[in-house]
């Protein structure tokens, strides 16, 4: 989380106000602020409204040390509001049905059909085998993205059918350098075991079996932790961002 934060700071809300005086701030340079991050640097509304979030408590900080009287963040947004209230409204997102669930099983299950049975390029083998295994696999164990990336063969126990989660694999940037690092889970109850049903166990036995055949590499090390269970072929972990990507691709096609 504070990688996050920091990650927004000083990609976004620094940049942009670090020679700017806190009293100077207007809610007119707020609101061209965030029309440039979604017109000029292609953020979508809501990384623009988590930009927000951080910049609005940076803001309450000082009105809380009677450096400003108001908030201009918070009066930019409401203009914005104003103009666009679809676009710029909190969409609360819904789970799926298990009739989805069912359809982008199957979806997935025809390609990676295809994928065992024929010889295939190496970018549809990961977006349907690799991919389509981890969107299974999530939807069957309710994992988080950085869980599953940050999985490995240790904490699958196929004799109890368990899998253990106990921390999580992260893409960002931190003292200036970009990287993966592995955090531990973000509460205390972000550690636990959860049941491996059949499917799960089939679908993570092919991707082990799969790997083998194909020859992937030996897994790298991160912070004293390897042998991920989702790796590309060279043995680097997955990104988050190449996932949304391959998603993205998918439904376009």
């Amino acid at each position: 989380t504070i990688l996050n934060i920091e990650s927004l700071y000083n990609g976004y809300i620094q940049p942009r106000f670090q020679h700017v005086k806190v009293s100077a701030i207007k809610p007119s340079m707020v609101t061209e602020f965030y029309l440039d991050l979604l017109d000029k640097r292609g953020l979508a509304p809501c990384s623009i409204v988590t930009v927000h979030a951080k910049l609005s408590s940076i803001l309450n900080f000082a009105i809380k040390n009677d450096i400003i009287r108001k908030n201009p963040a918070t009066l930019a947004m409401s203009i914005l509001k104003e103009q666009d209230a679809d676009l710029w409204s909190y969409k609360p997102r819904s789970a799926l049905t298990i009739e989805q669930q069912q359809a982008i099983s199957r979806f997935f299950r025809v390609r990676m059909e295809t994928c065992m049975n024929e010889k295939v390029g190496k970018n549809f083998f990961r977006k349907y085998m690799m991919v389509g295994s981890m969107v299974n696999v999530i939807a069957r164990t309710g994992l988080r993205i950085s869980e599953l990336l940050g999985l490995t063969w240790a904490d699958c126990d196929f004799s109890k059918d368990v899998i253990d989660v106990n921390h999580a694999i992260h893409y960002l940037s931190k003292n200036g350098q970009t990287g993966f690092s592995i955090t531990p889970p973000k509460s205390k109850s972000g550690n636990r075991e959860i049941g491996m049903s059949q499917d799960v166990r089939k679908i993570l036995l092919m991707v082990k079996a799969f790997q083998e055949e194909r020859g992937y590499a030996p897994s790298v090390e991160i912070d004293g932790y390897s042998d991920f269970v989702f790796r590309r072929e060279d043995g680097s972990p997955f990104k988050t961002l190449l996932i949304d990507h391959d998603l993205q691709t998918i439904l376009s096609e």
